[in-house]
């Protein structure tokens, strides 16, 4: 089975930008992790900086240029459109080069939802089109084989569509994390982290008022305008430092005392967190959406419902474990880790799905399966 990478169009596939585009990211990281188990194709930008066994050029600096006018990504980032030029392209470049190369029984995989439908569709019937890390809703979604970042927001999902029956061959497989890119602390400077975008839905008005109210210092890094928020000038005890590069982005997770995702909506599955875990730093977060599955309650940070509860949080965060954390982080969502999850699910789509008779699903061999641990969660050790 060859995988067939499609990476988002508007972007290039490299580690050292993008960093604020997750789907983006997860493209680098996963062709990362199952180049040592499949054979990886990659069809995205001509600068793409990618581990894989072949890359496919399909859009350019020009197209791009065209479609954003020369803006740097962060300006043009939430500008863009599926009906745009540099969608168009790439759509039409990525099916001439999938004719070339697709053979039976392989897996096209799009990290960019539906906006790959008009070009992988004439390969349903040739191989398996898959929708990996979905982080979008309903309306977003096409491929027959769906893997979902949480079990929340597959349930979220099925409800938009009217699934009352789940679909078998659909899965749920976290993100990943190349643990490398962080680096692990238990000694803490005196502040608190809010690592994302400048948008009010990520609740960065509920981490300034804790941190207020606690009088503790918060470092407010992402993307965006602070000023678009509700105050008139930042706050005295907040420090907005901009965009956080890869370098700057580790520092701040690993010295925080905790970082904050109060988010006000459904998170899917809030990255930023197991990214501040493998740092060795507890997170204050919400209590809905995909973050119960990832933020342990008393062990890895704290979740709340209220402000009251993320002021108590502010103030007790000290008996949360930096171990924990790191040991939560890497044993459940290390790319050696999810590469496990994802091979089992590839091998065994490619092995059981088949357009058979009942009689036939009957007399199938199933000796092949040495194990099912590939849902197994691993817990931090606690001292009695």
């Amino acid at each position: 089975m060859i995988l067939h990478v499609l990476a988002p169009p508007h972007t290039v596939t490299t580690n050292q930008d993008y960093l604020f585009c997750a789907f983006t990211q997860k493209v680098v990281k996963f062709c990362k992790m199952m180049k040592p188990f499949f054979k990886i194709i990659h069809y995205g930008h001509e600068r793409s900086e990618v581990d894989c066994h072949e890359h496919v050029t399909v859009t350019t600096d020009d197209i791009l240029t065209k479609a954003y006018g020369g803006k740097s990504w962060q300006d043009s980032y939430c500008n863009h459109s599926t009906l745009d030029i540099a969608h168009h392209k790439f759509k039409q470049n990525v099916q001439r080069e999938l004719e070339i190369r697709v053979e039976a029984g392989d897996a096209i995989l799009c990290f960019w939802g539906n906006s790959m439908e008009e070009a992988v569709s004439m390969f349903e019937e040739k191989c398996f089109i898959i929708e990996p890390g979905i982080g979008y809703d309903g309306k977003g979604c096409f491929a027959p084989f769906k893997i979902f970042e949480s079990y929340a927001h597959m349930s979220y999902v099925y409800g938009q569509l009217g699934i009352t029956h789940p679909k078998r061959y659909d899965a749920v497989i976290p993100n990943y994390f190349d643990c490398d890119d962080f680096e692990y602390c238990e000694a803490k400077d005196n502040y608190f982290l809010y690592l994302g975008r400048m948008d009010p839905n990520k609740g960065l008005v509920i981490a300034v008022e804790a941190t207020r109210k606690a009088n503790a210092k918060l470092i407010v890094a992402g993307p965006g305008d602070i000023n678009h928020l509700s105050y008139k000038t930042i706050p005295s005890h907040v420090e907005f430092v901009g965009y956080a590069d890869l370098n700057k982005r580790k520092h701040l997770l690993k010295k925080a005392k905790a970082l904050f995702l109060p988010t006000i909506v459904l998170e899917v599955f809030g990255g930023v967190m197991i990214e501040a875990m493998l740092s060795g730093t507890p997170v204050i977060s919400s209590d809905w959406g995909g973050i119960p599955e990832n933020n342990l309650h008393g062990l890895t940070g704290f979740r709340c419902r209220n402000e009251e509860q993320f002021y108590w949080a502010t103030k007790n965060i000290d008996k949360i474990s930096s171990k924990h954390c790191r040991e939560w982080a890497e044993n459940n969502y290390s790319m050696e880790r999810v590469a496990k999850m994802y091979s089992s699910y590839l091998i065994s789509l490619k092995r059981n799905f088949r357009h058979q008779t009942r009689e036939q699903t009957l007399q199938q061999d199933y000796s092949e399966l040495a194990e099912l641990d590939w849902l197994n969660k691993y817990y931090p050790a606690i001292e009695s």
